[in-house]
């Protein structure tokens, strides 16, 4: 069932919706196939997006399991939280989307903001979490995290005569190279309005993380898929300082930058799908 934020060109027949209520408010849940022999997989956004960013994968990983993928709490369809939330208590919402569901053991794959969230559900829901699948790893170095704050404080306030969305528009040119996809900027720009001026409260939540370390900790298998996007040099550096833990694979994909759910749905399948199935 298509909707307002659908993703342009994807097949949403194989998609239906449900509203589930946590403890901090209504949750927007996309979700393709049915429970079998193999566990639930469970996918995570990143920001300023929603679920529909998996719009082009959820139908192939419900082929032959369940696919589950909630909008994070103040983003997509889902409601806005009555404060900023810590990323515990954003696993917590999710951990509630789940149990109503009746899901109990699943498979978890993050991209960005959701690859932190994965991270924090595997650590401290461990009995839970069968097996992590990060998209790009967001581990800020102290230096780091004081450019991106500041640049978080740089967000304009709505303009009379609408320049603000300017501003927004530009960003959506930003890490990404010519010829540009503008149909799916706007569906980009659209998520980030929607989200409205609280939009940067997971950033806050992400920031707050402790990331390389809650990461190293791990015991699950983990699939880590590098491509060279904005979070390539973070991801990396994890990496050849030794900082994955011990059951994790690493993948590069220099090939692919943003957006790989949605330019190269094939291949990440194929790389998931392997690795949850092995």
């Amino acid at each position: 069932m298509s909707d307002a934020l659908s993703a342009p060109g994807a097949q949403t027949t194989a998609i239906r919706r449900e509203l589930v209520s946590t403890r901090f408010g209504q949750v927007h849940v996309r979700l393709s196939g049915q429970s079998t022999s193999r566990a639930p997989i469970v996918l995570l956004h990143m920001n300023p997006m929603s679920a529909a960013m998996y719009d082009r994968l959820l139908p192939l990983f419900g082929r032959d399991r369940l696919a589950i993928a909630p909008d994070r709490l103040g983003f997509g369809f889902s409601d806005t939280s009555p404060r900023p939330l810590s990323m515990a208590e954003y696993a917590l919402s999710s951990l509630d989307v789940l149990d109503h569901l009746g899901v109990q053991r699943f498979d978890i794959y993050g991209t960005h903001t959701g690859s932190v969230e994965a991270v924090e559900l595997a650590g401290e829901h461990a009995d839970r979490v069968r097996r992590v699948v990060l998209v790009s790893i967001p581990a800020y170095t102290p230096q780091e995290l004081e450019e991106r704050k500041y640049r978080l404080a740089g967000v304009p306030e709505p303009a009379e005569d609408g320049s603000h969305l300017q501003w927004h528009w530009r960003r959506r040119f930003l890490h990404r190279q010519a010829p540009h996809d503008l149909a799916l900027f706007q569906w980009r720009l659209l998520q980030e309005l929607l989200a409205g001026p609280n939009s940067w409260w997971p950033y806050k939540a992400v920031f707050d993380y402790p990331m390389a370390e809650r990461l190293a900790r791990l015991e699950q298998p983990v699939l880590v898929l590098a491509p060279h996007d904005d979070l390539w040099q973070q991801t990396v550096r994890v990496y050849s300082s030794g900082g994955l833990p011990s059951r994790a694979r690493f993948v590069d994909l220099p090939h692919l930058g943003l957006d790989i759910a949605y330019f190269a749905t094939d291949e990440v399948v194929t790389l998931v799908r392997d690795f949850l199935d092995r």
